[in-house]
């Protein structure tokens, strides 16, 4: 636009000062620049100055917003994790395991709970005793320890007993996981009186009330089972006896073994076995009891 001429702006009249820039009052440019007041465009470099800032608040709040709700979401749970066995691995690959393989990944086993130790066996057995009326066929205050054995893990007790020349052996193996009575050389008048001993250390064994009494007199419930042996080779050893038994046979005594097994209700890994061995010679009967309370374990019991 011309510069007013005379102090007059050329569009409306209205009078200007000199050397004006624009009319005050119709707001005319006299440089021919940009009226004033009118917007300047915005580049696409102040856009993005202000635009990226923007959309990085925008993302920070959404991740946020995600991590909250995945931080107080319950977690599922986790799948059981198998162990892979070496059968495992063979019915995969299609090979054969080793024995090397198969000993690595096989289940440790499992040991049997401890009956009563020794100590803990004398307590319950000063109330067995009492309860079963026989206290006076043994002299429980006499009981000492006569052997200790490392290798075979065996300790050997033995105790006073009024059975007419019988001797009382109680063995603890394992540390209390198998107990073993033997009573040798028991006359047949005082059977009925070494029943009741065995009945007493397997109810203080066990440390639970026994009906075993009843059954080593109830035969004909109670079904005994021949021994394919004259006497158990095992347990004649542990007493020393087998020399002199094998003597006796030879000289023409007769040897009999019968014996019953007597699984354990209240805990289904336990048994007791009960053997009785019948010794005639020369006109004279004794019988060896012997009581084994010992565990299953993975196999069933087996007597020869």
């Amino acid at each position: 636009m011309k510069r007013p001429e005379n102090g007059v702006c050329p569009v409306c009249g209205a009078p200007v000062q000199e050397n004006a820039r624009f009319c005050l009052h119709c707001m005319t440019s006299f440089d021919n620049k940009t009226p004033v007041g009118a917007p300047e465009p915005r580049s696409k470099k102040r856009v993005l100055k202000w635009l990226v800032p923007a959309l990085c608040v925008l993302l920070a709040g959404v991740a946020a917003l995600v991590f909250f709700i995945a931080g107080n979401k319950a977690p599922e749970a986790a799948a059981p994790q198998t162990k892979k066995t070496a059968a495992d691995e063979a019915a995969l690959t299609g090979q054969t395991p080793t024995a090397e393989q198969e000993a690595t990944t096989a289940e440790p086993p499992v040991l049997p709970t401890p009956l009563n130790t020794y100590a803990e066996f004398l307590e319950a057995a000063a109330l067995t005793q009492d309860r079963l009326g026989c206290a006076g066929l043994w002299d429980l205050n006499g009981f000492k320890q006569v052997m200790g054995n490392s290798t075979t893990e065996f300790i050997k007790y033995t105790a006073p007993v009024n059975l007419s020349g019988a001797r009382l052996d109680l063995f603890y193996r394992n540390d209390a996981q198998v107990v073993t009575l033997i009573l040798s050389d028991v006359a047949e008048a005082d059977l009925d009186g070494a029943k009741l001993l065995c009945a007493a250390v397997h109810a203080a064994a066990m440390n639970y009330y026994s009906d075993l009494p009843d059954m080593l007199k109830d035969e004909e419930t109670y079904i005994r089972s021949d021994y394919d042996l004259p006497y158990e080779p095992f347990f004649a050893e542990l007493v020393g006896r087998t020399e002199r038994y094998e003597a006796q046979i030879a000289s023409g005594a007769r040897f009999t073994t019968r014996y019953l097994l007597i699984e354990d209700e209240n805990e289904t890994e336990r048994f007791a076995v009960y053997y009785e061995t019948k010794k005639e010679a020369d006109g004279d009967v004794r019988y060896d009891l012997i009581l084994r309370i010992d565990y299953f374990g993975n196999n069933e019991i087996e007597l020869v």
